[in-house]
């Protein structure tokens, strides 16, 4: 129960707070309360409730904890990233919309930091580790033929937590730093990935993401298509006989569960419906 809190602040989001459970399937609700406050290890706090895609949830979960609470987005956001717990406290001190005297933060810019960690190739040893399961989770519902087009995912859902990938694998390399060295670090992480604001990226780092980002579905795409090459040879001699032979005989890949909803996501687009 909130202490600084109204006991009934989420009056207001009753609804939206329902639909977010049923969105991701949880046995009761996430109070907007407990999402701030669970925000340095949202993820283990979300396992703990069965979610099971983490990655795509924890946005949703930090959009609706900040508007139902009143506190700028970028609050639960940098304790997320950071890692660093928050307290009602500090939640209740820059609410809007509940404390008259909230304090308004202004905005300003980052300090000038030497950026000595090398961000870059910290980023594209991640494109090589994360596994495709990480890049699914973002492609959109609607999608069609999803691991082809980066409008088919999701973009600032994937970003952000890729991001916090980049965040995680920075503070493992710094292993048991003393003093102010983390603080260190995520000023040279804050300069290299956001403009001064906080609220948006870089436009050269969204750049390079973005287009590291490509290269890694045009792989993933190079590696799931691999035509078999005896009909690639009847192809090619353009034997159309031999070639029905050939898809009839098979007919059982349609089966595959790729293979089929990839044809599913076809239909839309090309009105198949032959099949």
């Amino acid at each position: 129960m909130p202490t600084l809190f109204p006991d009934n602040y989420e009056i207001a989001n009753i609804a939206r707070r329902k639909k977010l459970a049923r969105n991701l399937k949880l046995n009761n609700e996430l109070s907007a309360l407990d999402i701030a406050l669970h925000a340095h290890d949202i993820f283990d706090y979300l396992t703990g409730h069965g979610v099971e895609k983490l990655n795509s949830a924890f946005v949703l979960l930090f959009q609706y904890a900040a508007e139902a609470l009143g506190v700028p987005y970028e609050i639960i956001d940098e304790a997320f990233f950071t890692q660093t717990s928050l307290s009602e406290e500090e939640l209740f001190a820059v609410s809007y919309l509940f404390n008259p005297n909230a304090k308004i933060i202004d905005k300003q810019d980052l300090p000038i930091v030497p950026i000595t960690i090398d961000f870059y190739s910290m980023c594209l040893s991640l494109f090589d580790e994360l596994p495709t399961s990480f890049w699914k989770d973002y492609v959109k519902a609607e999608a069609l033929l999803p691991e082809t087009k980066l409008d088919a995912y999701d973009l600032e859902k994937l970003l952000q937590a890729f991001v916090q990938q980049v965040w995680l694998k920075t503070k493992d390399s710094i292993g048991k730093a003393e003093g102010n060295e983390i603080e260190k670090a995520r000023q040279m992480f804050l300069a290299y990935f956001y403009r001064n604001d906080q609220k948006f990226y870089r436009k050269e780092t969204q750049d390079m993401l973005l287009g590291l980002l490509e290269n890694k579905i045009a792989e993933q795409v190079e590696e799931a298509f691999v035509i078999d090459d005896h009909f690639q040879k009847l192809l090619d001699e353009g034997d159309s006989n031999s070639i029905c032979a050939y898809v009839i005989d098979h007919l059982t890949d349609w089966t595959d569960e790729k293979n089929y909803l990839r044809f599913l996501r076809s239909i839309p687009k090309t009105k198949n419906l032959s099949l």
